[in-house]
């Protein structure tokens, strides 16, 4: 799995934003069967999470951003996308399933897809569909970003998020890729103001 962190010696995390514009808000959690992911891979911090509010169960939110070399039905994307087989993926038209993920590359993932993706190039963003199709809905919907990272996440694990940043936040400092698309989601909380 991907190892994102600082574990063992390695260097310090970067600062995302400024902690003292920001409010905490209490830690939610991350189940197996709703989170989206595998046991085993690390949750960075600034991950954005869709999450019930009654229940406090989250949702990895997953794009992708499309780097160049690929194919429309094997786009290349950069590391730190939290996408796996069966997920289904879109840009502009119809959702595809994610077949498989190759991840041996130092540089980059390739998807595997069923079939070809409209849109799926250099600079674009794969956006994780509900099902696959014509007019894709997303999946997820971001209303919180995790405060902290989680290593080897397992079932019933729970991680910190911050409620509302009070000032600008430059999301090309974050681990994982976020689309511009996302970004429009996330700040219309009116709780961040991510560009």
């Amino acid at each position: 799995m991907e190892n994102f962190g600082t574990q063992a010696g390695q260097a310090p995390h970067r600062a995302l934003w400024n902690y003292n514009l920001a409010k905490q808000s209490q830690s939610v959690f991350l189940n197996l069967a709703t989170a989206g992911i595998p046991e085993g891979v690390d949750v960075p911090q600034g991950t954005l999470l869709d999450v019930d509010l009654q229940t406090r169960e989250a949702s990895i939110v997953k794009n992708a951003l499309v780097v160049a070399g690929g194919t429309t039905s094997a786009p290349r994307v950069a590391k730190g996308h939290f996408f796996k087989a069966g997920d289904f993926v879109f840009v502009t038209g119809d959702a595809v399933a994610v077949s498989s993920v190759d991840t041996t590359n130092a540089d980059y993932d390739v998807l595997t897809l069923s079939g070809a993706c409209t849109g799926a190039t250099a600079g674009n963003y794969l956006e994780q569909a509900k099902a696959s199709g014509a007019s894709p809905e997303l999946a997820h919907i971001p209303n919180l970003i995790s405060s902290e990272w989680l290593y080897d996440f397992h079932d019933g694990n729970t991680i910190s998020c911050v409620a509302e940043i009070f000032s600008d936040v430059d999301t090309s400092v974050f681990y994982t890729p976020i689309s511009p698309t996302m970004i429009a989601k996330i700040n219309a909380t009116g709780r961040y103001l991510l560009y």
